[in-house]
């Protein structure tokens, strides 16, 4: 017969195993919308919960566990005219803030080390995305079987993958534009970007302030090649990136149209899609 001891170390044990195995794998049951939003990024809580996909065949592979919960926040909108490059980083800078209140509204589930580092806006026509970069799992650029994958592998030459995992908030916006529209060559749509990076030494505490001083991120460009840089320019999938530099400038809502998310998850199958 086992001691008391011996009982209590062992569901001692019980509980920590099922704690790791779990740490990989939450579930969150209730969908959380920003109060206070600018912009209306919040987290593709379906994502999240969904379990892991397999690499497109070609793919690059990556070091990420293929088991860990996705995280990436996004938001599409239609818009009701054009925007300044300076709008667009005033919509980046709201973005992470809407991005930083979601991630306290789901409390430990996001802890600090995985929020995404940078949120990206992309504009065409009278649409807006903006995404945040993925955090944790397999890149959807290269789990995803569409044209995406193609055209960046293209561009990257000679590079044999695309840095950062290809996890960068290009690819994120990227993926949902595809997403939103499976039968249109992304490269056709003279996309503008700017991407906007939170503070490193405390994420959580970044600030308007904060963001306002440090300005735009320019796309990751590494010496070996690879980076978003090289995705950028006429004839490739981004028409052009906002200078460095651009101050943000004020923008209003009205005549604005938002889709849902839980619309628009990653999860769903193309063809389900419904946006504004």
């Amino acid at each position: 017969m086992r001691s008391f001891y011996q009982l209590v170390t062992f569901a001692f044990l019980q509980i920590l195993l099922w704690s790791s195995n779990g740490a990989e794998a939450v579930n969150l049951k209730t969908r959380k919308k920003p109060t206070n939003a600018r912009v209306g990024v919040e987290l593709d809580r379906d994502l999240f919960n969904a379990g892991p996909e397999t690499y497109v065949a070609g793919a690059p592979t990556v070091r990420a566990k293929a088991d860990a919960n996705r995280i990436i926040f996004m938001a599409h909108w239609r818009v009701s005219g054009p925007l300044s490059d300076g709008q667009l980083v005033q919509i980046a800078m709201d973005g992470y803030l809407d991005m930083l209140e979601n991630v306290e509204q789901y409390g430990s589930a996001v802890g600090a080390k995985a929020i995404p580092g940078v949120i990206t806006v992309f504009h065409w026509d009278q649409e807006i995305i903006v995404a945040s970069s993925q955090s944790k799992g397999l890149p959807l650029t290269y789990t995803r079987n569409n044209h995406i994958l193609p055209l960046i592998m293209e561009c990257i030459q000679p590079a044999t993958a695309k840095s950062n995992e290809a996890k960068c908030g290009e690819m994120s916006a990227a993926q949902l534009f595809v997403h939103l529209y499976p039968n249109t060559q992304i490269n056709t749509k003279n996309i503008v970007t700017v991407t906007v990076e939170g503070n490193k030494e405390d994420i959580k505490g970044t600030t308007m302030a904060w963001l306002t001083q440090n300005g735009i991120k320019e796309p990751c460009n590494p010496a070996h090649g690879g980076g978003c840089a090289a995705i950028v320019g006429p004839g490739k999938v981004l028409r052009r990136e906002v200078p460095v530099g651009t101050a943000p400038a004020p923008y209003s809502k009205n005549g604005w149209t938002q889709s849902d998310t839980q619309q628009i998850s990653f999860i769903l199958p193309d063809d389900q899609v419904v946006h504004a």
